[in-house]
């Protein structure tokens, strides 16, 4: 979608949250390319205001419908509880080869994992650009993409495909791809859950069981998508860039929320100020594999 706005080339950019799916370097990228052009830019965004240094005349917030002079805000980091690791999920030894859907690439995708290990109420990050194969290894973990090699095991107990789709929570990228229902009350009702945990999911996601999913924005649709997975209680669960399009308040809530129920979690970022905000390890996924 930038391609094609940058080759119309208009006199007015609006940007709504263009940045946060991209990793650092192609935030650069486009930043690059933006003051090249010298147009009138509007950026809409909740965050990652560094990203947007030398690109912005004026900040503001919008309040209660209003804009007002933006004021930073203090986000406190997240502290682990201290909780007993029940559960261990390890991906050992996983590789898995496939061509790029660009015919000017002519050598395949390769992924190359030694070793990657998960705990109950634990978080381990795992930061990389854009195409380094991260959501390919959350695929794979979460029993979406079948490896060509290799083991994922749950306490020492290899896990076949479908066993792990009923153990990790995948929260993909973009949240519309797994809501299908009408309201949020119905894909919170889809869950199985009971009338009171429903209740309780909508308050502590900040969530209207009479919101239409077709008419949410895109950061409250991943909040619906958090909440889904909450109520099927999945002992570990993947965020894949859940920080997208949300105040780091809301995000920290819903990892906080799954800490809350001991749930393992892998938290995919290219956000390294809220990695910064999260206790735990952090990974860099380059070129397919994994750097500690």
């Amino acid at each position: 979608m930038l391609a094609i706005l940058f080759m119309l080339d208009p006199r007015l950019y609006i940007l709504d949250e263009s940045f946060d799916e991209l990793s650092p370097h192609w935030r650069g990228r486009v930043g690059e390319l933006l003051r090249e052009r010298g147009a009138t830019t509007i950026i809409l965004g909740s965050h990652l205001l560094p990203a947007y240094e030398g690109l912005y005349d004026r900040i503001c917030t919008i309040r209660d419908g209003r804009l007002s002079p933006y004021e930073e805000e203090s986000i406190d980091a997240l502290r682990v509880p201290g909780t007993t690791a029940d559960n261990v999920l390890e991906a050992k030894n996983i590789t898995l080869s496939r061509p790029h859907r660009s015919m000017s690439e002519e050598r395949p995708f390769r992924l190359s994992l030694d070793s990657l290990e998960l705990r109950s109420g634990r978080i381990t990050k795992l930061l990389g650009e854009n195409g380094s194969g991260k959501s390919s290894v959350s695929r794979i973990i979460s029993g979406l993409l079948r490896e060509e090699k290799g083991d994922v095991l749950m306490n020492g107990r290899r896990l076949s495909e479908k066993e792990r789709r009923r153990t990790v929570a995948y929260l993909m990228q973009n949240p519309f791809e797994q809501l299908f229902l009408p309201t949020v009350g119905e894909e919170l009702g889809s869950t199985g859950a009971s009338d009171e945990r429903i209740e309780e999911a909508l308050d502590l996601f900040s969530l209207e069981k009479d919101w239409y999913i077709s008419e949410i924005s895109y950061g409250n649709a991943k909040l619906v998508q958090a909440a889904v997975f909450y109520l099927l209680d999945r002992p570990f669960a993947v965020f894949d860039e859940l920080d997208s399009a949300l105040p780091y308040g809301a995000s920290l809530n819903a990892v906080r929320a799954y800490l809350g129920k001991g749930a393992g979690l892998l938290v995919i970022t290219h956000d390294s100020r809220f990695a910064s905000l999260l206790e735990g390890e952090s990974l860099v996924i380059e070129g397919g594999r994994l750097c500690r």
